[in-house]
């Protein structure tokens, strides 16, 4: 039998506060990671968060405070897998926090649609590609028999590429975009409802068309097969393990999965072709590596740092222009969540733009049902061999079960952590470091407020420095968009650490 001790370090939240245990044994149980949610349901919910995290960002905080039933609402509905209700409860926090005025129930109908498409990358020359307009969870009754869908192809720079008009009910029963004059790229899929109070956009989707796609796929798995049979298993490198894993996120949207997040194929089709190239040359010339460092500088890149027989999928950043040791901020997500949470939500990705601005290198492990393949000691080795780390300046960033993750980490290898934050969860730590100053926060009416309080009175009673901050009229997802602010102000006045 589980203990309540055991699923508080797990979970990071007290039990007793909002889910009878049974529920809670079975979210547990189901590890809340990409197994264990739709994919649908995870990409609907991740748009729908990140539009009112945006809106948020703009209000005001009596708007602020419109918006906490709601999203209240939402994360119940999350953790008690009603993922759509969880969806229909995010959309009715946008629209308090966006204005005081209600919206129309066309808006309402319109914002309850989502998109879906054959697949999101398509080989060049391609003819068409069916799109249909679906309801992803029930709205006010509306036929939207007079309502037009607009859908619109549109390039990186916002250009539109094509462009047409049909009604609801042919949008429903799916119609043609034909592709056959778009060139290659990542592009997005743009649909609008136009309706008489109103034009309101139902959604963008990624649409990838790439140049010879078949080929190229079948020369980079050939050469993974044969890196594969020259080597043991248990030698696994990065190389191998990135190509692996961007491999087959290309292949799921190829086949038409719909994947967590808007993926763009272009680069990640690039990025294995020269993974592949450089390792050949490096093997050759026993150099090292410089495709990762180069890609972070200017885009998201998703790594999967491997060690042996272990590995961990990441997605990092680093600053653009920057020379010399990176610091690092490792940023671990809640539960449900995965590498991507930190650069599309969380405040629509605000933690990685104010670490970036500050020179540091953001790196977002996936945290699974077990926890990580590597830890955090064994990523800054993985990492070392591909940039350049300032090992005296090591941020540790948790939401929720993400907190429970610093706890352990910071248990474990305290020489490494030059500072750490919880943020909606916590509980009794089991080792202290007292020379590593923490900062622990919570929201209002966050559920994870008594393990943060739990936790902040733990590292107190062990002599540790311990910022504790409740944060009025917000829960356990805005808490970590309303903390980052002072977070990093925390994180600023830190000392470097001192590294033997």
């Amino acid at each position: 039998m589980t203990t309540r001790e055991e699923l508080h370090s797990i979970s990071g939240f007290d039990v007793k506060m909002h889910f009878a245990r049974p529920l809670l044994v079975l979210l547990i149980a189901l590890g809340l990671h990409a197994a264990a949610l739709g994919q649908v349901e995870r990409y609907e919910l991740g748009k729908r968060l990140r539009r009112f995290e945006v809106a948020w960002q703009a209000s005001d905080d009596l708007q602020r405070q419109r918006s906490v039933e709601p999203m209240q609402q939402a994360v119940q509905s999350f953790f008690g897998l009603q993922l759509r209700k969880a969806a229909s409860s995010l959309d009715e926090a946008y629209f308090k926090v966006r204005s005081e005025s209600e919206p129309s129930i066309e808006e309402v109908v319109a914002f309850s649609q989502r998109l879906k498409i054959a697949a999101s990358l398509i080989e060049k020359g391609e003819a068409s590609s069916k799109i249909v307009l679906e309801s992803f969870y029930d709205a006010k009754n509306l036929s939207g028999e007079d309502a037009r869908i607009r859908l619109a192809i549109v390039n990186v720079s916002g250009a539109i590429l094509l462009e047409q008009e049909v009604s609801v009910q042919e949008a429903r029963y799916g119609t043609e975009l034909s592709l056959q004059s778009l060139g290659a790229g990542d592009h997005q899929i743009l649909a609008e409802w136009i309706g008489k109070s109103g034009k309101y956009e139902v959604s963008r989707l990624n649409l990838s068309i790439v140049d010879d796609l078949k080929k190229r796929l079948e020369a980079i798995e050939q050469k993974i097969q044969e890196a594969d049979e020259s080597a043991s298993k248990k030698q696994n490198d990065t190389y191998r393990a990135t190509v692996k894993e961007l491999l087959q996120i290309l292949k799921q949207q190829r086949a038409g999965r719909v994947l967590e997040s808007d993926y763009p194929s272009n680069q990640l089709l690039e990025t294995c072709e020269a993974l592949v190239a450089d390792k050949e040359q490096s093997a050759a010339s026993d150099t090292k590596l410089t495709i990762f460092r180069d890609s972070a500088r200017n885009v998201d890149t998703w790594i999967t740092l491997a060690m042996g027989s272990k590995q961990v999928a990441t997605r990092v950043r680093g600053p653009k222009n920057r020379e010399g040791p990176l610091p690092v901020l490792f940023a671990f997500h809640g539960a449900g969540g995965s590498e991507n949470m930190f650069f599309e939500t969380y405040g629509a990705g605000r933690l990685v733009q104010l670490a970036t601005d500050r020179g540091w290198l953001v790196v977002a492990p996936r945290i699974g049902l077990f926890g990580m393949g590597l830890d955090c000691e064994k990523m800054l080795d993985v990492l070392s061999q591909h940039f350049e780390i300032d090992r005296s300046r090591v941020y540790l960033v948790g939401h929720s079960m993400g907190a429970s993750q610093v706890m352990k980490q910071v248990s474990e290898h305290p020489n490494i952590v030059s500072a750490a934050v919880a943020i909606g969860g916590g509980g009794k730590i089991n080792r202290v470091d007292s020379s590593i100053p923490w900062y622990v926060t919570a929201g209002e009416f966050d559920f994870g407020k008594s393990g943060a309080i739990s936790l902040a009175k733990s590292l107190k009673g062990a002599n540790s420095a311990v910022t504790y901050r409740e944060i009025p009229h917000v829960e356990h997802m805005v808490v970590v968009q309303a903390a980052l602010d002072e977070v990093f102000a925390f994180l600023d006045k830190c000392p470097q650490k001192k590294v033997k």
